[in-house]
Order: C-alpha cells, then structure tokens, then sequence
C-alpha cells in the first residue's frame, strides 16, 4: 500500500530481457512504429537513437557545428510516444515533445543497439521531467507531475540521491554492503548496469570482492 497515492500522468508497462539485463518500454518515435527503448538512468541525455534509426523515421542532426558531441550528433526536436500505457490520464499524456535526441555516430555502439534489437536509449535527461515511480514488482514505470507529492511505498524506505546536473547528470546514493563493514558514497544508481554493484579499480581489492555480482537491472557502479 502507498502511504501517499496520488494519480500518475500515465503509467507503461516494462519487459525485462534476460539475455541483456535491461528493462525496455515501447516508444514511437516521430508517430513511427513501436520499438524497443532500454530505460537507462545512467545515460545523461533524455534520448539516444542510432543513425539508422534517425534515417528510418526522416529525423535529422541540427545543422549547427555547436550540435556535434563526443557520442553524437544532437537532433531536431522531436517527439516520442509511450506505445503501450497501463493508465493514462488522457489520450495526449503519452506524446512528448523534445528538444531533440543524440543520434549516435559510435559504430560499436549502434552495432550493439541493433545485435539487441532495440531502437536506442530513454534516459535520465526525460526521467527528469517528472517523479518517477520504477515498479520491478509490477514491470511497469510510472510518471508523476514534479509538483505533486510523489508516492512512497508504506512498506519500503527511501533511498535518497543527490543529482548535480552542472557536473555529470549521474544519479548518486550511498549503500551499504552486506557482510562488509563499510558504506559506499558517491554511487551511481544506473539501471542500465548489468551489476548489482561494480566497484571501480583500486576499490574492488580493498573490498575483498573477486567478482561483480551479477543481478538485475537495477544495478549500480561505484
């Protein structure tokens, strides 16, 4: 039961492949058809799509030497729909318009976008614009206002995080470590990961930890 239950703008459902360890939600993108996006609160911009992708859907790099990045190309703005709804509080909730979109020009990247099957990235750059409620029980991603009280579960506490959005957009906690008598601060919460938490060079020894736990993809890296 929630302690606070206030109606979401809309609810999306959420599939979780094993074979990536990624959650996904279905995304039109430019009124296209449906595709798989991983929902990545690691990656900093609100959405990422392969050059192939932006060729398919007729969506363009701003012609503008300021639009090139490390990773990419930023996009004309365009506009990304929610495919599949649990709840909606109407029918136009689910359409969002965006400044635009990073095509990606790393071929390695694009490559395992496409070995994956899915169309690109949905991150945190988008999570941003609203309270987000991630449900692993019932697969399903829910987007509150940013005005109103966001829910809490009655049976679960909060984990606090601190998002300095003028050093790196990375969403940071602190945890403790089961069975080890040390707390972690500065971690990134990256659903995106493969791990349960994998720590960085150095740390990993100090820890006594051999390997990375492998776990869902509700991991983060230290």
């Amino acid at each position: 039961m929630f302690a606070r239950d206030p109606l979401p703008f809309f609810s999306a459902p959420f599939t979780f492949k094993k074979n990536a360890n990624h959650i996904y939600v279905k995304l039109s993108l430019q009124d296209g058809p449906p595709m798989d996006f991983m929902v990545d609160t690691g990656c900093p911009y609100t959405l990422v799509v392969t050059q192939q992708l932006a060729k398919q859907v007729g969506l363009k790099p701003l012609n503008a030497q300021s639009a090139l990045t490390k990773y990419g190309m930023v996009s004309e703005p365009t506009r990304i729909s929610f495919a599949e709804t649990a709840y909606r509080r109407s029918a136009d909730v689910v359409k969002h318009d965006l400044p635009g979109a990073m095509i990606l020009t790393e071929k390695n990247v694009g490559s395992y976008f496409e070995e994956k099957r899915f169309g690109g990235i949905l991150g945190l750059g988008f999570l941003y614009l609203f309270n987000v409620l991630i449900s692993y029980q019932k697969k399903q991603l829910s987007f509150f206002a940013q005005e109103d009280p966001y829910p809490i579960l009655a049976s679960a506490p909060e984990l606090p995080f601190l998002l300095d959005t003028a050093k790196d957009q990375f969403m940071r906690v602190s945890i403790d470590i089961p069975g080890l008598e040390v707390k972690l601060s500065n971690v990134v919460f990256d659903t995106g990961s493969i791990y349960t938490i994998l720590p960085k060079n150095g740390l990993t020894k100090s820890l006594s930890i051999n390997t990375p736990t492998v776990g869902n993809s509700s991991g983060c890296w230290a």
